[in-house]
């Protein structure tokens, strides 16, 4: 039998990973539309991620930099926060 606070706990869970998608949808566009990527293009090197670059990108994107250790340490509905070391 579930515990009696379940049901409540998955629709609190539900609630807020449907306003964290909702702010995503709303922040996003313009920090990757307006600054982020237009600046990276800008650069040299080639890359050009974005806010949305999975956590594959980014490993590959520090490995170039030479940069030999890399994990996640942390992550929240909005961020994901890696520890890159020599």
């Amino acid at each position: 039998m579930p515990h009696p606070g379940a049901a409540d706990r998955d629709h609190a869970h539900d609630v807020v990973r449907s306003v964290a998608e909702a702010v995503a949808q709303l922040l996003a566009p313009r920090g990757v539309g307006a600054l982020c990527v237009p600046n990276a293009v800008s650069q040299p090197g080639g890359y050009a991620l974005g806010a949305q670059a999975g956590e594959a990108a980014i490993r590959q994107v520090v490995t170039d930099a030479g940069f030999t250790r890399f994990r996640r340490v942390a992550e929240t509905p909005f961020n994901h926060v890696y520890e890159a070391r020599p």
